[in-house]
């Protein structure tokens, strides 16, 4: 019987097919997980959308406090962005976002804009916001209208 050369089978490498079945498994694998990946990617957005709105209106309340004037952050609905009155701070929703339920200032009867106002003794109007992503994920935005405080919470 014919003995093998140790050092000549390790040099052969990996065969045609053997390369081919990894990288089946690879991209089967990739498949599985990238559709997850998105859905992380997407409630990540959305909740940092909220956050950077919820720093807004603490930023707001502190602005009134320390101007001793009132401040407002107005939302549009229609168009789901938010900015703070008079100043260049604004943002907006991930595209697909729903606002189910708003508790604002409506200046006008059609509820497409709305605002929060926050006042220099520290209260404010008081509001929430309940918004939807596409996935049907709810969170809730609410500000106390005694102390301003800001809350929120995922579940709405």
């Amino acid at each position: 019987m014919a003995q093998r050369n140790p050092l000549t089978w390790r040099a052969r490498g990996f065969t045609f097919l053997e390369l081919l079945a990894v990288l089946a498994i690879m991209a089967l694998l990739i498949g599985l997980v990238s559709p997850q990946l998105y859905g992380g990617l997407e409630r990540e957005r959305f909740r940092a959308a909220m956050r950077s709105f919820a720093a807004a209106l603490r930023l707001a309340r502190s602005a009134a406090v320390t101007d001793r004037q009132p401040v407002r952050v107005l939302v549009d609905l229609e168009q789901g962005r938010w900015w703070l009155e008079g100043g260049s701070r604004g943002g907006g929703w991930p595209p697909g976002t729903r606002i189910t339920d708003a508790a604002l200032v409506w200046p006008d009867d059609g509820r497409r804009r709305g605002y929060l106002v926050f006042y220099p003794d520290g209260s404010s109007s008081g509001g929430r916001l309940l918004l939807m992503d596409r996935r049907g994920r709810t969170f809730s935005v609410s500000i106390d209208i005694v102390t301003s405080r800001v809350e929120m919470a995922a579940g709405g």
